[in-house]
């Protein structure tokens, strides 16, 4: 892959293959591009499916423990403190 094919694609100057939606969404969420990264998935349906069905297969055999309801409530509430310092208060309603 060239340098710049990522931006060549995202131009619609050159066809978006999977490794180049790959590759785009990877950068994105590096550099914190989440717009971008948003805008992607919606402007290539069957590309996402595809990224979404590779990375399903790369975890099917991923056992997560269970968490207490507890431990669910303290990462709730975290996640909604997270959203509200970035998006303000009038986001959630808990």
């Amino acid at each position: 892959m060239k340098k710049y094919d990522e931006l060549v694609a995202i131009d619609k100057q050159e066809p978006m293959t999977l490794e180049l939606f790959s590759s785009c969404l990877a950068k994105c969420t590096e550099w914190g591009l989440y717009k971008l990264f948003e805008r992607l998935l919606d402007e290539y349906p069957e590309l996402t499916d595809k990224y979404v069905k590779a990375i399903e297969d790369d975890i099917k055999d991923v056992i997560l423990p269970e968490k207490t309801p507890e431990e669910e409530e303290e990462n709730w509430n975290r996640l909604c403190e997270r959203i509200k310092n970035e998006y303000g208060d009038d986001l959630i309603s808990e």
